[in-house]
């Protein structure tokens, strides 16, 4: 079909000097040279048409092999999405010429496109049927919460749609709005109506509570009317909605790769396809939370289908994808058959613990301090059990230390030892760092701490490098903001959520003044010193172990000079240089010994001088 366009359209032009009316401008010509009476055009509009063809051509190919390329990887609603756009470019050339008498294409346009819609249908009825799961959804964090603590969530919630409006706004201003001049605020709000009627029918029906839930949740003063009723119907007559993009989705990335391109974001940050992603997740699991009384299935699979289509569209473009893990599959009699993928805590015992800790390479201050805290904690809750009022006491904690210095390997132990005491009910530890707590706009940072905090409840959460939480404050930063929600839910949990922050010694005095709050709740530091070379060449040996491998005494006697090396480096990275030098040192070995036909068990096993002694610091 392109090729013939192609060979139409671009060949030459017949040279006739009769008069004419150009179908597209309706201007009447009379001169010697336009295109044929099969086109009568103008040479103005015979030249737009041209230039328009042919970047509908390459737009045309571009999408087919996209379509192709996700079908492949077996991102089924990825497809979905760029059939739908070679739909949208059939129908586009179908109004811009064929409906005004101008056809460049030998096939007839009409059977193009239901042949196009035939393609996509059964594509998307078949992408149901391979990816359609049942599961069920945990909401034992929301159980959890307070009311207090629910009503600022639906606060911060609000806050945050009101954001993402106001966002679409500047961007309707800016020029990157719906082609037929629609608000794209309003048609987030459309969409997001939509997506909540579609899972609130998904058990038959839209209940009057359902429907003033939806209007709460989505009424934030604009004038704009939230009519459920039609949203029902508008779900009901097109049953492909969940398989669909929301149209805002490609215009937001091309907002945000417009300032990604400006120098205003890194390379790659797609911190509003993301965030909307996210919103959308918050306002579905929120919504059926607050309006069901018993989840149903098939609502919560509804919920879950349409997030991760969402999600692979993210993928698709290289973005972090939302978190779907309180989602869990069941077999036919509905009882769960995946599980959450959090670690928690080990039941070992509190010496086993202690044990574990103490026998850990170096860390002496840490060792001793963190035995001290224990011993503490121990006595306290004695004097508790005997009635004795005890003074409140702050679990929280300053790791402050160098990279490599065992910070993480620590928290994660002392996860475990505070459920071993009692202190905390799981034990797991949750890492994170700025990316994991802080978004691109007012209002989405307070919901995506929240989020991080709720997993951590019941054990640690792990904050590294947290003062680039506060390095870069100004008025396009949103750190200060996630330190404030922080502050908070350590109040507010305090009895079953502990909070660990980690950096550099100096940084970290800076980050505690830059909060009033912080520098009270964070009184006990804990000093994670450097290792020496002694301790790296232990740290190593004890690496050697673990898989079986043992150094040769020459090759020891050249790791320790390694070490005492590095230790004076301005690039020392403590544990992590041991880390690469195993590492390296397994290569090398790898090299050296695939040449050899009879290998014995001893050189197997054997880290020899011969595989370190090219290693420079």
């Amino acid at each position: 079909m392109w090729n013939s366009l192609k060979k139409i359209l671009f060949s030459e032009s017949i040279l006739n000097d009769s008069v004419f009316e150009c179908r597209l401008c309706q201007t009447t010509f009379n001169i010697k040279e336009r295109p044929s009476e099969e086109y009568q055009l103008c040479r103005a509009c015979f030249k737009k048409a041209n230039d328009h063809v042919e970047s509908m051509i390459e737009s045309f190919e571009m999408l087919k092999e996209k379509a192709n390329k996700a079908g492949q990887a077996g991102n089924s609603y990825v497809q979905m999405h760029y059939l739908k756009e070679i739909l949208a470019r059939l129908t586009e050339y179908k109004e811009s010429y064929y409906n005004k008498g101008v056809n460049f294409i030998a096939e007839d346009i009409n059977q193009l496109i239901e042949a196009a819609r035939k393609v996509r249908a059964e594509a998307a009825k078949e992408a149901r049927e391979s990816r359609r799961r049942r599961v069920k959804m945990d909401v034992s964090e929301m159980e959890a919460q307070t009311g207090e603590q629910w009503k600022e969530l639906r606060a911060a919630q609000t806050s945050a749609l009101k954001s993402i409006l106001n966002l679409y706004d500047t961007i309707d201003s800016k020029g990157y709005g719906l082609k037929d001049g629609r608000s794209l605020a309003n048609e987030v709000l459309q969409t997001a109506v939509h997506f909540l009627a579609y899972i609130a029918i998904a058990d038959g029906d839209l209940t009057e509570l359902e429907s003033q839930v939806i209007k709460d949740y989505l009424s934030v003063g604009r004038a704009y009317a939230i009519d459920t009723e039609a949203s029902k119907k508008y779900i009901i007559e097109n049953p492909q909605f969940a398989e669909e993009i929301p149209s805002f989705m490609d215009i937001t990335k091309k907002f945000d790769e417009a300032l990604i391109e400006a120098g205003e974001r890194s390379e790659g940050t797609y911190d509003t396809m993301t965030g909307i992603v996210t919103l959308f997740g918050y306002l579905g699991r929120h919504f059926l939370y607050e309006s069901c009384n018993d989840i149903d299935i098939n609502k919560s699979t509804a919920l879950y289908e349409y997030l991760l289509h969402l999600n692979e569209y993210l993928e698709d473009n290289g973005c972090e994808t939302e978190y779907l893990g309180e989602f869990q599959e069941i077999d036919s009699e509905g009882v769960a058959v995946t599980g959450s993928s959090e670690r928690t805590g080990s039941d070992k015992s509190l010496e086993q613990l202690l044990q574990e800790l103490n026998e850990l390479i170096g860390l002496a201050r840490v060792k001793k301090d963190l035995n001290s805290l224990v011993n503490l904690i121990k006595v306290q809750k004695i004097r508790e059990e005997r009635g004795f009022s005890q003074p409140a006491m702050s679990l929280h904690l300053v790791f402050s230390g160098n990279p490599g210095t065992g910070k993480t390997t620590v928290a994660r132990l002392l996860a475990e030892i505070y459920k071993a005491l009692g202190l905390v009910s799981k034990g797991q530890l949750i890492e994170t760092d700025r990316s994991g707590l802080v978004a691109g706009y007012v209002g989405q940072t307070a919901l995506k701490t929240q989020e991080v905090i709720s997993k951590a409840k019941g054990g640690i959460l792990f904050i590294d490098e947290a003062y680039s939480l506060t390095e870069n404050r100004g008025e396009a930063d949103f750190g200060t903001e996630a330190i404030d929600t922080l502050v908070k839910a350590m109040e507010d949990n305090r009895a079953d959520l502990v909070i660990i922050v980690a950096g550099y010694p100096e940084p970290m005095e800076r980050f505690l003044d830059s909060n009033p709050g912080l520098r009270s709740r964070f009184n006990k530091f804990i000093s994670f010193d450097d290792y020496s070379a002694e301790e790296l060449l232990l740290i190593l040996k004890s690496m050697c172990k673990k898989t079986n491998l043992s150094l040769s005494s020459q090759a020891e006697a050249y790791a320790y000079s390694f070490f005492q090396k590095r230790c004076d480096s301005d690039t020392f990275a403590n544990a992590r240089d041991v880390r690469n030098f195993f590492e390296k040192a397994l290569v090398n070995q790898a090299d050296r010994l695939a040449h050899i036909e009879d290998l014995s068990d001893e050189m197997l096993f054997a880290i020899e001088y011969d595989d370190i002694k090219d290693m420079t610091c």
